[in-house]
């Protein structure tokens, strides 16, 4: 399966997402996906590594969580009693009426083969309209989104390659990347969805009889049965 993803690729440029989830017996799993970059058109993801770091805290409180009671949960418990609080039910249809096409936007922005130009858009969209929101809560979100995103060098160079991907022009100090590398960033995603479809394949898979595998072998599984649709 490795030889085929690495025949697929070859000597083409590539983005890889890494991710991480804690499975049903406690253990901490980090993902690796990986998906060639074209610009002539979308290419099929592919899981190359499923792994289980050998340290790792997350795993730890992973498990922990995982034995809480719920009747013990102190938040359970008070959300309970926020339910039939008027204050937060205003709250509620206030976060209804001017948040309630978030959920819509974002699953569009996790939209499969993408383009570049599409899924900024989409970003845009989203900053509008948070600024076209009245009240002190929008007012907090829209400085604590514009924060997040101005100090994300990621996302401001995927807006400088949409940019020039879309004609615009924009400053070469703001691109370290030649006119190739450019043009096959064109259906490059912008979101780790990719993997989080992986997560979803993992826990599919992950039943009672393959509990009892070894770690090493699980991956092999599971990278196996990841790709067994698109090579």
């Amino acid at each position: 399966t490795i030889e085929k993803i690495k025949e697929i690729i070859g000597d083409s440029y590539f983005w890889a997402s890494v991710d991480e989830t804690t499975d049903r017996c406690g253990r901490y799993i980090e993902y690796i996906v990986v998906s060639k970059l074209d610009s002539t058109g979308p290419s099929s993801p592919n899981l190359i590594a499923s792994r289980v770091p050998e340290v790792a805290k997350s795993s730890t409180i992973g498990i922990v969580i995982q034995t809480f009671y719920e009747d013990d949960a102190v938040s359970i418990r008070e959300a309970k009693v926020a339910t039939f609080s008027k204050a937060v039910v205003s709250d509620l249809a206030y976060v209804k009426r001017y948040f309630g096409y978030l959920p819509g936007v974002i699953v569009s922005l996790e939209t499969r083969v993408q383009r570049l130009i599409e899924s900024e858009k989409i970003m845009n969209t989203i900053q509008e309209g948070v600024k076209q929101t009245p009240g002190l809560v929008a007012s907090s979100v829209v400085t604590k989104l514009e924060q997040v995103l101005q100090r994300s060098l990621g996302w401001r160079t995927m807006v400088a390659v949409s940019d020039i991907l879309g004609g615009q022009s924009t400053p070469l100090k703001e691109i370290i990347l030649n006119s190739l590398e450019l043009s096959n960033l064109k259906f490059c995603p912008l979101t780790s969805c990719e993997v989080e479809r992986s997560f979803s394949n993992y826990k599919n898979i992950l039943s009672d009889h393959t509990t009892n595998l070894t770690c090493e072998n699980l991956e092999k599984y599971i990278v196996i049965q990841s790709n067994a649709s698109c090579l």
